[in-house]
């Protein structure tokens, strides 16, 4: 049993993690907040949502105690389920941990300065990119590439929690609920930017099989949110076709070698 105690009324951090059928990766998940949470002195709280999986989410619950708050519930797809997940918290704070996702941070107090830093403002983070045999450290990029695409992963956000409350997810939205998330979020607070990593997520999520939806969404985000013109969503378009391209050759097996 991990039991740990529990979270104040106004902890500064709220993580949330949505899952489905996957304990492995929930469990993944909740392995690497254990530390953090239990150096936050009660500052932290965890939050799980998940959408009525089969089976084995009873058999968590009771291994990891009452440190985690489950809450298991159909939803309407991963923005709602964000948004319902996102109503219970209670920190000034919010982090997006989805199930398989993986925190790199361990000690609170390296978490705690970044909150410190300029509260109310969000707080941009790297992330480590796991490619299986490897992986690779993204750094973000400056709040003005809201333009184009998110600045850093979702991952690597740490949102202000009452605009975050009273923003919540579009759930029009079916892959780009996150970028026109952070864009209404951009609008209505301060940006904090480190070059610390965050998180660890793997390759293969929404955002490697579904490139093309991604781009159209995210016209609609620049069009309706942004306010942009023509020019700069057609150029981004161009660049998301650029990605898309980059990311088949990469994937092609490569020739083997005659001589």
């Amino acid at each position: 049993m991990r039991e740990l105690s529990k979270n104040p009324e106004r902890p500064a951090l709220s993580v949330v993690t949505i899952t489905y059928n996957d304990p492995v990766g929930l469990a993944r998940t909740l392995d690497s907040l254990l530390e953090l949470y239990s150096s936050s002195n009660g500052q932290m709280e965890v939050l799980v949502q998940d959408g009525l999986s089969s089976g084995e989410l009873g058999g968590l619950q009771q291994s990891y105690g009452d440190w985690v708050e489950f809450k298991s519930e159909a939803d309407n797809g991963i923005y709602d389920a964000m948004n319902r997940g996102l109503i219970r918290t209670r920190g000034s704070y919010i982090w997006f941990l989805n199930g398989g996702d993986e925190s790199t941070i361990k000690q609170w107090r390296d978490l705690a300065e970044l909150l410190a830093t300029d509260p109310g403002s969000m707080v941009l983070g790297a992330y480590w990119l796991d490619l299986g045999l490897s992986r690779v450290l993204r750094l973000p990029r400056r709040m003005s590439y809201i333009w184009h695409a998110l600045p850093t992963s979702h991952q690597a956000i740490l949102y202000p929690g009452d605009c975050a409350r009273s923003t919540l997810y579009d759930t029009r939205y079916k892959v780009a609920g996150d970028y026109a998330f952070t864009a209404k979020m951009s609008q209505r607070c301060g940006v904090v930017t480190t070059q610390r990593p965050f998180a660890t997520f793997r390759v293969g999520g929404t955002s490697y099989t579904h490139a093309e939806v991604i781009a159209s969404e995210a016209s609609h985000v620049q069009a309706h949110i942004l306010q942009l013109g023509r020019v700069p969503r057609t150029i981004s378009r161009i660049l998301h076709l650029a990605s898309r391209i980059r990311r088949r050759l990469l994937a092609k097996p490569q020739p083997e070698r005659t001589s």
